[in-house]
């Protein structure tokens, strides 16, 4: 065999033994679920954090929320019932099991407040769906029936009724996609995880710093909104030690401080407040 044909078959060879192990994200997830049920809850909720590294589920999430719930860290259980409902926004038992970990961590007065089911994120596609259809039915309906079958009368009530319909769909498709973008900045506040007590208390600083003074204090399981540059970039400051502190505000805007990267996540699974944010933070 020539040397230049040895070379491939070689490697190829000694991949075999790690393609042979690799696990597809169903296994991982029974897996995860064994050790669920083996008693396991520390090994379990490592192995499903793992997954959610690169898959997302609703039945994952709840999974989490139900580990963290029983550890009585409230603060994780609710935000993984948060990013579950996301995924699956019809499961009453996931509602609740997000409302009685509320309840539990004393952090149902500052929950992010619920639009209209109709006005949520997740019907965006839904009105634009809509008022594209409207539009262009009532542009070709138009010139069917103006020049030939209405009367100016009539001809205006149907543009009228046409303009108030589309004015209503772009309403209706505003409303949602501002409800998205508030999504996309809502954290929710964890205490540390090596923290065995449960009740701590995560300071809100008025500068980023860890001698500032606090002008807020919030809760495990509290809801605050990230707050964006005009760049719609989040507010970041890097200390000298490499601490990354965020400006977040409350959902009234009353409250606002800084908090440390290790005391909240986003809600919204996909959202990474991290390195990236603070590169394109100072290329602004």
């Amino acid at each position: 065999m020539k040397l230049s044909m040895l070379a491939p078959a070689i490697l190829l060879s000694s991949a075999i033994p790690f393609l042979s192990i690799a696990q597809s994200p169903e296994e991982d997830f029974a897996r995860a679920l064994q050790l669920e049920a083996s008693g396991n809850p520390e090994n379990a909720i490592d192995a499903y954090e793992r997954i959610s590294l690169k898959h997302h589920s609703s039945n994952l999430y709840a999974n989490l929320g139900n580990l963290y719930f029983q550890k009585e860290d409230y603060g994780r259980a609710i935000l993984y019932f948060r990013k579950a409902l996301w995924l699956d926004p019809d499961d009453r038992e996931l509602s609740d099991s997000l409302a009685e970990a509320n309840l539990r961590s004393g952090a149902v007065e500052n929950q992010s407040p619920r639009p209209n089911r109709f006005l949520s994120a997740h019907f965006q596609a839904h009105w634009l769906v809509a008022t594209s259809l409207v539009f262009w039915f009532g542009i070709l309906l138009g010139a069917y029936l103006i020049p030939q079958r209405l009367t100016p009368f009539s001809g205006t009530g149907y543009g009228l009724l046409w303009i108030l319909s589309l004015g209503f769909l772009i309403w209706g498709f505003a409303q949602s996609q501002a409800a998205g973008k508030r999504l996309s900045r809502e954290i929710v506040i964890l205490s540390p995880k090596n923290d065995s007590e449960r009740e701590t208390i995560i300071g809100l600083r008025r500068f980023p710093g860890e001698g500032s003074s606090c002008n807020a204090q919030l809760k495990p399981g509290d809801s605050m909104l990230v707050v964006l540059d005009d760049s719609e970039n989040p507010r970041i400051h890097q200390s000298p030690e490499k601490t990354l502190w965020f400006l977040v505000q409350s959902h009234s805007g009353v409250e606002r401080g800084w908090i440390k990267r290790d005391e909240f996540e986003s809600v919204m699974s996909f959202v990474r407040l991290d390195q990236n944010d603070l590169e394109a933070s100072k290329s602004n």
